[in-house]
């Protein structure tokens, strides 16, 4: 990660939920049958991955241990869109695009902080960063 200071880590981080949050609403919106929603959501997933190790890591930043930059920062930014978008796999119902959009909203703005914050505890208890 270019350390540009954290207005130029919250914006690419914005960049980045609306890129995968819209990718997930087409996915669910628009893949015709179970297998293909699996499949385009895990190519999502591996896609991400590669935009989290070379955007997200500070590999240079002596606080942060290599099991948070491979392990931690992508259950950070990828455990709750993952969460629900199995959750809607498992109920299998088709949702509108709004209350879609909605529930996304109320994700990023709400349940996402909590997370962050919450596993950043977590992983300062394991060693895994310094603050």
């Amino acid at each position: 990660m270019m350390n540009e200071g954290p207005h130029w880590f919250l914006l690419v981080s914005a960049i980045f939920y609306v890129f995968l949050y819209s990718i997930k609403l087409f996915i669910n919106l628009k893949a015709s049958s179970r297998m293909a929603r699996i499949s385009s959501y895990l190519a999502l997933l591996v896609s991400s991955w590669a935009i989290i190790y070379y955007v997200f890591v500070d590999w240079n930043n002596g606080s942060e241990s290599r099991l948070y930059h491979w392990l931690g920062v992508p259950i950070i930014l990828l455990t709750i869109p993952t969460v629900t978008f199995f959750k809607d796999l498992v109920r299998d119902n088709r949702q509108s695009l709004s209350s879609l959009v909605k529930r996304s909203v109320l994700e990023v703005v709400v349940v996402f902080p909590v997370w962050v914050i919450a596993t950043l505890l977590i992983f300062a208890r394991l060693g895994w960063v310094y603050f």
